[in-house]
């Protein structure tokens, strides 16, 4: 009996582009807060974090090779199971971009005056501007950039007695390109997160001209009235100060 065997082909190994994450995070004091968890800020309010969405657009990495555009519009929520079931938004994005060495990430909060014109009923629900996203004012006036809420305890009793919140819109309140610096280097194959926190003390300071008081237990949605149009654009500018990335 004769048999032959013919020849194996050749293994070639594909190159894959590298990998980029960028996280999101509320911290106090340093710590993470997450949906659902209580803490006590650095005034000693006691509270619970129960909504964290926003809008971060335009987002782009600068390397030594020059920019990469990452995403359009992406909305970050950090309730991924709302109302039980998973959510197509979510806390933190995957990229796939160029082997290269990083040195900037640039982004804007809210949405541009085109984006905010948008209609939302004849988008895909996975699309971050769609109906499904929960952002969009059917009864004001468009979409909402910033959505975060809390329960605040305000006797310090063990019970949280009243809610905050800050629901900031509007073409006024959208912050063009903010830009920070990174250090990061990605080749083939490799895959790197970047964090961006958001400092819950530095959204919420006691002085100054930017100071917010939470005694007071706010809730302002930015097309109320003016006095809501100013404070939810004092909060957003807090909240373009109270970013860091690590």
């Amino acid at each position: 009996m004769l048999s032959a065997c013919g020849s194996k082909p050749e293994f070639e190994l594909v190159e894959q582009d590298p990998k980029i994450r960028i996280q999101f995070e509320m911290l106090n004091d340093g710590q993470s807060v997450d949906i659902g968890d209580r803490f006590v800020d650095q005034n000693e309010f006691n509270l619970q974090l129960k909504t964290m969405r926003f809008y971060i657009s335009d987002l782009r990495l600068v390397g030594n090779d020059g920019e990469q555009e990452l995403s359009e519009v992406e909305l970050v929520n950090f309730n991924e199971l709302q109302d039980g079931q998973v959510n197509p938004f979510v806390q933190g994005y995957d990229f796939i971009v160029k082997k290269d060495v990083f040195n900037e990430l640039i982004f804007a909060i809210g949405l541009d005056a085109e984006m905010n014109s948008t209609d939302p009923t004849i988008l895909p629900k996975d699309n971050p501007l769609s109906a499904n996203s929960q952002m969009y004012w059917d009864w004001g006036s468009k979409y909402i950039f910033i959505m975060l809420e809390a329960g605040i305890d305000l006797d310090k009793d063990g019970v949280m007695d009243d809610d905050i919140g800050f629901h900031t819109g509007l073409d006024e309140q959208y912050f063009g390109l903010q830009d920070k610096t990174i250090s990061l280097a990605l080749e083939a194959f490799e895959k790197d997160t970047i964090t961006v926190s958001i400092d819950w003390n530095k959204l919420f300071p006691t002085t100054g001209a930017n100071a917010i008081d939470l005694n007071q237990a706010p809730y302002y949605h930015a097309n109320a009235d003016q006095e809501a149009r100013d404070m939810t654009r004092l909060f957003a500018e807090n909240f373009i100060g109270a970013i860091d990335i690590k």
